[in-house]
């Protein structure tokens, strides 16, 4: 897999064993109670033959504040991608660039 980072993009692997990427917001925002709120990530990739992408949020996100999101990257798209974020709690959750 290849990645291209945008000015300002940043992805990670925290452990070598960890099943995917962490891609982070490159703008800080808050994401409204019961809203959603798209943020450009600035990370391009390309995909080996025959595989697809998976966009899955953090499992503490979801547990500790009701964020969730989750998408596809089929293999043809190297556009930027973007995530959606949704708020499934009452209180206005304030996403961090970086």
């Amino acid at each position: 897999m290849k990645i291209k980072l945008d000015e300002g993009a940043k992805v990670t692997r925290a452990h070598s064993t960890d099943a995917g990427l962490d891609i982070y917001a490159r703008e800080s925002r808050i994401v409204p109670a019961h809203g959603s709120v798209k943020f450009d990530t600035g990370v391009h990739i390309e995909l080996p033959k025959g595989t697809a992408g998976f966009l899955k949020s953090k499992s503490g996100l979801n547990v500790n504040h009701g964020i969730t999101s989750e998408g596809v990257i089929d293999e043809g798209y190297t556009g930027s991608i973007a995530v959606k974020l949704y708020n499934h709690s009452d209180i206005d959750y304030l996403v961090e660039k970086g």
